[in-house]
């Protein structure tokens, strides 16, 4: 029997996904709520691209 090292790259690619699932679903909901607007976050954005990141 191994010690299990062979199931780790598939144990953080699982949390991982379910992480940028989770962050997808959290974001849709708050645009669709509309506690988000896709103004601000454009705003945001342009602003980012001002400081050059």
């Amino acid at each position: 029997m191994g010690n299990g090292w062979h199931e780790w790259p598939l144990m953080v690619f699982t949390v991982f996904g379910q992480c940028v699932v989770g962050g997808f679903i959290v974001l849709a909901l708050a645009l669709m709520t509309g506690k988000l607007s896709v103004s601000r976050s454009s705003a945001w954005w342009a602003a980012c691209s001002d400081c050059g990141y």
